[in-house]
């Protein structure tokens, strides 16, 4: 492996992307260090203030929230994409191929660089944090242990890298191209679109007075099922409902041990698939959307299924909303029932009329790249 590692590659690497290393570490100092400093201040003056305990639990848990990590996973997306892809500008991946480097040497500078500018100003900032909690442990160990920050970064950083894999994986199968990191993007998502688009549908049989409190029930266990099976097969949503203890109402299908042996194998066949991947790729074919053949099918109709369920996810709630379902369900209105049907096959409606466009759309632009 050490021969993989071209040193005059990976210098040329960091040349070019040791700026946007040092902005990812200014935006990680402004979303995870500074707000966590601001929460044992916080903590400490409500203490002296007396605010009930609840309370300051219930501050100290916002802060390990969902929205600040989606930000940071569409930063980390972005580098990755970046760093990948911007040998295409004036056709540097034809100079690469003149000169003499292999291909496992190209791919794993890229990577390392990829890792340095996302992955270890991470690493850092989570260290950061830790320090900072174990430098106030006195009153912050109440609210939250080593354990759960321990847990939480880890798991963390290893779906950091999982995301940054997995779209570097896509683009090596794209040409490296940057619509091959939009398609990633939207693959880390697809379980959890399909389940939204058929929770959506759940919730709007719902309302139907006819159901039975036993048909009820089972909606609800069918709803939870499809829940479950997204948060198995979707690695990205591994730090949602962590199975912690001190965390109010967490719950979770796999333990964080699970989670992390899970993430740990699939970084590994990741890191494999990208550089054979990478290797079979003929340079000259670089840029282009759809390298191999037998994928162009399978881009098309993935993206547009993808877009199909977005838009029928988006549409369920609003139509639900338009035709007044909930005050029609409190109202025991007789043509409920109909208009719970109505709304079902307008939503169903959407969602392949939105698939069915962007499949031409997204044909379209194909075609014109192999131009």
């Amino acid at each position: 492996m050490r021969n993989y590692f071209n040193k005059a590659l990976i210098y040329r690497e960091w040349r070019n992307t040791r700026a946007i290393a040092m902005m990812f570490l200014l935006e990680l100092i402004g979303f995870v260090i500074l707000p966590f400093i601001d929460l044992v201040k916080s903590t400490r003056l409500n203490e002296i203030k007396y605010i009930p305990f609840k309370d300051i639990e219930s501050l100290v848990e916002g802060y390990f929230g969902y929205d600040r990590y989606l930000i940071l996973v569409l930063s980390v997306i972005f580098i990755g994409s970046i760093i990948s892809s911007y040998d295409l500008l004036g056709h540097k991946y034809d100079v690469l191929n003149s000169m003499p480097f292999k291909r496992e040497e190209i791919i794993i500078a890229k990577w390392s660089m990829s890792f340095l500018c996302c992955i270890v100003p991470i690493i850092i900032s989570y260290i950061t944090v830790f320090l900072v909690y174990f430098m106030n442990r006195d009153f912050m160990g109440k609210y939250v242990t080593e354990n759960i920050i321990f847990k939480w970064g880890s798991i963390n950083i290893l779906i950091f890298i999982f995301v940054l894999m997995f779209i570097m994986f896509i683009q090596s199968l794209s040409g490296v191209s940057i619509i091959g990191s939009i398609i990633g993007g939207i693959l880390l998502v697809v379980p959890f679109e399909i389940v939204d688009m058929v929770s959506g549908l759940i919730r709007i049989k719902f309302f139907d007075p006819h159901n039975g409190q036993y048909m009820w029930e089972a909606y609800d266990k069918l709803n939870s099922v499809f829940h479950d099976i997204a948060k198995v097969v979707s690695p990205v949503t591994y730090n949602r409902h962590l199975l912690f203890e001190g965390f109010q109402g967490s719950r979770g299908v796999l333990n964080v041990n699970t989670k992390i042996i899970i993430l740990t194998v699939t970084i590994i066949i990741l890191g494999v698939l990208l550089v054979y991947s990478f290797k079979k790729v003929p340079l000259e074919r670089m840029g282009y959307i759809v390298v191999f053949k037998p994928l162009e099918v399978i881009c098309k109709i993935g993206v547009s299924i993808c877009f199909g369920l977005l838009l029928a996810n988006i549409a369920a709630p609003i139509i639900s909303s338009y035709y007044n379902l909930w005050e029609l369900k409190n109202q025991s209105a007789t043509n409920i029932t109909h208009m719970v049907n109505k709304a079902c096959i307008i939503t169903i409606l959407i969602g392949l009329l939105g698939g069915c466009i962007v499949y031409v759309i997204t044909n379209k632009i194909i075609e014109a790249n192999k131009r």
